[in-house]
């Protein structure tokens, strides 16, 4: 607590002469009150007049109870019962007067409501300077509503040992055997995801109970949460209005840890205007958003579960929601679903083999998402980055009955591992389908000609029966397009593919695609186009340089493509572009001016250690087509220091305050005939790339072009060429693990010579990249 006090105390800086109102935000029984009211008792001495209302939200339902809130303030402040309001009105003018005279500390516990904070302490105007307001609440909005300063003081969970200590508190009396209980301890530890308010219950609950109790008592846990635990909980969600109660239940049991956006869409489809109901639900710390990931504490989530479950809990076929193996097995093996089912999400690698039957799904009316999957088994398959021989994309081998339909017309996501079915039912109503993922299936091939409006995105990875895509027209509105994955028996995409200009996405790796139609210049939105190791493209259309829009652009490992367009500066937008393992003349790159990212390999000349040698060919300096050349080398940060590779070492003072923490340099060394040889002067770079980026190893790039090469050196004379390379970091020399060096030429030419990037500013004579390891790149401006 004294570290979490402290934390506190420095934001409220009572030192300060001004008003401050600091918000205390967190999850209901994560300790805000507690913290507020440990804090009030150190600091409260330095005010003039100093108040503590608890449970506001409780106390001030009714204006009675308004009023004595009221009263308690004045008379704290005043340090007398001498004067008794008579109403609200009247006390907020009271309030009003007695804090204009007073440096205060005044604590509001348990807002949930704007309205509250103006009726207790008025407008922040009205405030001595000095004074300070701290408002408790599982609610931002309030703190947002009032003006509160930022940022908010967010209470953390409690680490595994503060858990523990606080536990025990609770759990043990003098003289007991803890040992005896160690490990299930630890499980109510682990079970009360740093809690307080969980340990203190808990520890009370189970205070001189035997072990073979406790251990019952967490087996129940996992059904049957304490109730005094869930009606704190649940305080957060009965403020939810209905749509904001549907998001909430919705993540608890399907989309807690995933996408934000994918889930967004999912919802907007269901007409629960997600954005809205994601804000609320961050404001009230029911979920949190992180990396654009959804997350929700697990007793929040259990709670979620609880109330879906509450009302019949024996009957699972009259939830809403039915997300547990076993729960989905009863319903659809003894037929007992009913219109309440909305969703199921049934993981089938947990499950007993169950057949899916008309009979069992006929009752369900309202059903919008149904999912039936193997996550971790199909995921690995569809996000390898190695091919995937179809003989190991194992599809499912569920029992189901070949008149099998879909009852629902209220059907919004439909994701089915290993759909065993060459086609949809015949009288599958799609209509109000958002997203159809059917990734692994044996599916032929979707619909003919039914217009699907409201369709935004179509996965078919791994699809290796797959003949034929739906036709354009009839999903007008689709953003997001995955082929991806040997889907052997696709060859051709719609000649006309105008009638899908909100496509953003289309991915088409590993495929058996031979040509990309000319229409495609019409996916006027497209931003994403991947054809990674389609070992059958031979052509692509000059069209596809129409598509102004796109941000990636892949033909990595096309080995049959003959021919690239020679242009790409209408790419205005690209910002990656990968040419990897192509045998085709490659395209230039000038114009590009949003590329941040270009994948090639072109290093021919490459060794171990820190540094490399060439051979230069007769007249090199004369070709036209030259350019220059390109360096690289692969070094590990000081705090890395490990493999094999050379460390180049010599005198270094300490860096200067104002340059970056790491610094890289190349020495180039040119080699006569007879022995004789000159030193050329270094080319060295600054950047933040080590501190910053976190990878463990980094790949410098760098280009000399040919005009700043000194005229001395245009000589055959100098038939061989060296390049030294070292780097500090910190002022700590960095380990080259491997180098690379290669003569960069304006075209391709039968030998395959590599093009770089050309730099707009022609006076500099470097283009610095740096590449992670992992993948990563990050564009050093000039100047760095």
């Amino acid at each position: 607590m004294s570290i979490r006090l402290k934390k506190l105390r420095s934001l409220i800086n009572i030192d300060l002469n001004n008003v401050l109102v600091v918000g205390i935000c967190g999850i209901g029984g994560i300790g805000k009150t507690t913290i507020a009211k440990a804090l009030y008792n150190v600091i409260s001495y330095k005010f003039e007049g100093v108040s503590f209302l608890a449970n506001v939200r409780e106390n001030s339902k009714d204006d009675v109870g308004l009023l004595r809130l009221q009263q308690q303030l004045l008379d704290d402040i005043r340090k007398r019962k001498n004067q008794q309001i008579s109403n609200v009105h009247e006390g907020m003018d009271a309030i009003k007067k007695v804090l204009s005279l007073k440096r205060v500390l005044v604590v509001l516990d348990d807002v949930d409501n704007c309205k509250q904070v103006e009726n207790l302490v008025g407008k922040r105007d009205c405030f001595v300077r000095g004074s300070r307001i701290l408002i408790t609440t599982r609610d931002r909005h309030p703190l947002d509503a009032y003006g509160a300063d930022k940022p908010y003081h967010e209470i953390e969970e409690l680490n595994s040992e503060e858990a523990l200590q606080l536990f025990s508190l609770y759990a043990f009396k003098p003289n007991c055997h803890q040992e005896d209980y160690e490990d299930l301890s630890n499980h109510i530890v682990k079970y009360a995801k740093g809690l307080p308010l969980v340990l203190r219950v808990l520890g009370s609950h189970l205070c001189e109970r035997t072990p073979n109790q406790w251990k019952s008592e967490l087996h129940k846990l996992e059904r049957e949460p304490v109730q005094d635990i869930q009606n704190v909980l649940k305080i957060s969600y009965n403020g939810l209005d209905r749509t904001q109660g549907e998001i909430f239940l919705d993540i608890a049991c399907f989309f807690k840890g995933q996408d934000k956006d994918f889930v967004s869409r999912i919802l907007d489809g269901c007409d629960l205007y997600a954005e809205s109901g994601f804000s609320v639900l961050c404001d009230r710390s029911l979920i949190t958003i992180l990396d654009n990931k959804i997350h929700m504490h697990d007793l929040i989530q259990q709670m979620g579960w609880h109330i879906v479950r509450e009302q019949y809990p024996k009957e699972p076929g009259k939830w809403s929601r039915l997300w547990e193996p076993k729960d989905v097995f009863h319903v659809l093996t003894r037929n007992t679903g009913t219109k309440a089912i909305e969703g199921i999400f049934l993981d089938m690698s947990t499950s007993k083999q169950l057949q899916f039957t008309t009979k069992a799904f006929k009752r369900m009316k309202m059903l919008r998402l149904l999912k039936v999957h193997r996550d971790a088994k199909y995921d690995s398959i569809v996000n390898s980055l190695t091919p995937v021989e179809p003989s190991k994309v194992l599809l499912s081998q569920e029992h189901f009955c070949r008149d099998f339909e879909f009852p629902s017309q209220e059907l919004r996501y439909l994701h089915w591992d290993g759909y065993p079915m060459e086609s949809l039912p015949s009288n599958f109503y799609a209509e109000n389908l958002v997203e159809l993922n059917l990734r692994c299936s044996n599916i032929k091939q979707l619909w003919e000609t039914e217009l699907l409006e409201k369709l935004k995105v179509i996965d078919l990875s791994h699809c290796q029966h797959l003949n034929k895509i739906p036709n354009p027209s009839s999903v007008p509105n689709l953003e997001i397009l995955t082929l991806k994955g040997w889907c052997i028996n696709l060859e051709t995409l719609p000649e006309n593919m105008g009638n899908m200009e909100n496509l953003r996405q289309l991915y088409l790796n590993y495929t058996a695609i031979l040509n990309l139609p000319s229409s495609i210049e019409h996916l006027k939105g497209l931003e994403y186009l991947s054809l990674e190791w389609c070992d059958n493209l031979i052509t692509v259309p000059q069209s596809i340089f129409n598509l102004t829009a796109l941000k990636f652009l892949s033909f990595s490992c096309c080995s049959k493509l003959e021919k690239l367009p020679e242009d790409l500066k209408s790419l205005k937008r690209l910002e990656t572009l990968s040419l990897h393992g192509l045998n085709c003349q490659l395209p230039s790159v000038s114009g590009l001016c949003s590329l941040r990212e270009l994948y090639l390999k072109w290093i021919m000349g490459e060794n171990m250690g820190n540094h490399v040698t060439i051979d230069l060919p007769q007249d090199w300096y004369e070709d036209k087509d030259f350019l220059g050349f390109a360096l690289c080398s692969a070094y590990v940060p000081p705090d890395d220091q490990s493999g094999n590779g050379s460390a180049y070492k010599f005198d270094s003072k300490s860096k200067d305050e104002d340059q970056s923490p790491c610094s890289l340099h190349c020495n180039l060394t040119f080699h006569g005939d007879q022995s004789a040889f000159s030193i050329y002067p270094s080319l060295s770079s600054l950047c933040e790339c080590c501190e910053n980026d976190g990878a463990s190893g980094q790949v410098w790039v760098l280009y000399y072009p040919k005009f700043a090469i000194e005229e001395k050196y245009h000589s055959n004379k100098w038939g061989r060429l060296k390049a030294s390379f070292h780097g500090y970091f910190n002022g700590m020399p960095m380990k080259v693990e491997k180098c690379g060096m290669q003569l960069i030429y304006a075209k391709n030419d039968e030998y395959n010579r590599p093009t770089l990037i050309q730099h707009n500013d022609s006076s500099r004579p470097l283009i610095r990249y740096m590449y992670s390891r992992r993948g990563r790149k990050s564009v050093l401006p000039p100047g760095s």
